[in-house]
């Protein structure tokens, strides 16, 4: 992605990581929308486009809270995807 918001590593299993993998580029996703308000291009755009920008950052936002809710409780994942959170 970029420095500020880095792809998510793939884990070595691959399956259980689909999710994380999703909440990663969502959470990129969202602060690229972030970056555009700080720098107040909604200003400068028309306002649909505003609206959007607006609509799009909810509508992620409820999809990283779902995907989040999807995730198993830390203890119950397994030892090597608990290391690699712990760095």
């Amino acid at each position: 992605m970029n420095a500020t918001h880095p792809a998510p590593a793939p884990s070595s299993d691959g399956s259980a990581s689909k999710n994380e993998e999703l909440i990663g580029h969502l959470e990129c996703l969202s602060g690229v929308l972030s970056e555009l308000r700080r720098r107040g291009l909604e200003g400068v755009v028309p306002p649909w486009v505003a609206q959007g920008l607006r609509e799009a950052d909810q509508h992620l936002r409820s999809a990283q809270i779902a995907l989040l809710a999807l995730q198993p409780p830390l203890h119950e994942r397994e030892p090597a995807a608990r290391s690699a959170d712990a760095e």
